[in-house]
């Protein structure tokens, strides 16, 4: 994510890791392919700072399309694509599959309804250390704008956050 916000907005990378607190620099420097959630909110919360509510939501509906390009989910996205269409709201139904992949242990993803001209995705039993940093929602709510711009750009979008944030829920609607 900070070299697409690099790429986006140049100078940007330097001045959001300098807001990342030093124990966690180092174990995000050392990170594999997992980050620990306690190591990343520290990071959301840095881009959060950096950038404020609008501008954090508009780079993750941004940075899909080149997210999705990413050798760990590409088979995924573009073989459904191939599948089910280029324009179908049904490639949301693969978010639970996929998921995981990305946010470990944030949630329980999962499909509550889904037709060629709707999907719900709930976002159950989010985890209490990630309902306590807000800024994943802006997150989530600009990851599935971005998505939304990928199947139906003329589609519409209803995201909700549960009072106590333990469950998230997009409502995706197509003309």
């Amino acid at each position: 994510m900070l070299e697409f916000l690099e790429a986006t907005e140049p100078g940007s990378r330097e001045r959001i890791w300098a807001r990342v607190p030093e124990a966690s620099r180092a174990v995000l420097e050392g990170a594999g392919l997992w980050i620990p959630l306690e190591h990343d909110g520290e990071l959301a919360e840095a881009i959060f700072e950096e950038l404020g509510d609008q501008k954090t939501k508009a780079l993750y509906r941004q940075s899909i399309h080149t997210m999705v390009k990413k050798p760990l989910l590409e088979p995924l996205v573009f073989g459904m694509l191939r599948v089910l269409g280029y324009r179908s709201l049904r490639l949301v139904t693969i978010v639970p599959k996929g998921w995981g992949l990305i946010f470990r242990d944030f949630c329980e993803p999962r499909i509550e309804n889904a037709s060629e001209s709707e999907v719900t995705l709930v976002l159950d039993q989010v985890h209490p250390e990630v309902a306590a940093r807000p800024v994943y929602f802006r997150m989530w709510e600009g990851i599935f704008l971005g998505m939304l711009d990928m199947v139906c750009a003329d589609g519409s979008l209803d995201f909700e956050v549960a009072p106590d944030g333990s469950r998230v829920t997009g409502h995706f609607t197509a003309p």
